[in-house]
């Protein structure tokens, strides 16, 4: 028997794109969501990891793996 969907791929894929638009549509209304940047995009920039940071500082009590 095999095992390891390929299905995983496109799911991945929808919830990366549901994701993103709904972030759109949020800024489209004025609202302006929280967005925990990637680690890897503070070496070129380092205000994302201020950024970061003050997020983690919000969240800290409401989530427990931050």
């Amino acid at each position: 028997m095999k095992v390891g969907s390929t299905s995983s791929i496109p799911f991945l894929f929808l919830i990366n794109a549901i994701l993103a638009e709904a972030v759109d549509l949020c800024v489209k209304e004025g609202f302006i969501p929280d967005v925990y940047y990637n680690g890897s995009l503070r070496i070129n920039h380092p205000a994302l990891g201020e950024h970061n940071f003050a997020i983690i500082d919000k969240y800290f009590y409401r989530m427990r793996n931050l």
